[in-house]
């Protein structure tokens, strides 16, 4: 099996804009992870999983400490 991660790319995951619903991107985002995937880009492998572990937790902590009030008031 073959892991491919974007969830830490903050400039995707984290405008609104890109999504067209609650669960899918837009074809632009669709098509940039398409060509990620043919040429092997974003793999998680077991030398690089701690590192994608701290890139998501990372990620998360910027979404809920500032991330989201660029939606909404604090």
């Amino acid at each position: 099996v073959t892991v491919y991660y974007f969830q830490d790319e903050q400039e995707i995951v984290c405008n609104l804009d890109y999504y067209m619903d609650m669960l899918h991107y837009s074809p632009e985002i669709n098509q940039y992870m398409l060509e990620c995937i043919v040429v092997g880009e974003n793999i998680v492998t077991d030398e690089n999983m701690h590192d994608v572990i701290d890139s998501m937790y990372a990620t998360y902590e910027y979404i809920i400490q500032e991330g989201i009030y660029e939606y909404y008031e604090k």
